[in-house]
């Protein structure tokens, strides 16, 4: 979860993910489940 939520927050990816949205209109979501037991990230906006 850590690796993902680095990905999406890094500055390479906020620097060209307008080349996806700009295309094509985001109309899916992406569920990640940890099991390590860990709550999840606060910037995620999930609740456990």
């Amino acid at each position: 979860m850590e690796a993902l939520m680095t990905l999406w927050n890094s500055p390479e990816y906020q620097a060209i993910k307008h080349l996806r949205t700009d295309v094509i209109p985001p109309n899916f979501t992406i569920a990640v489940q940890r099991d390590d037991g860990a709550p999840p990230p606060p910037q995620c906006g999930v609740e456990r």
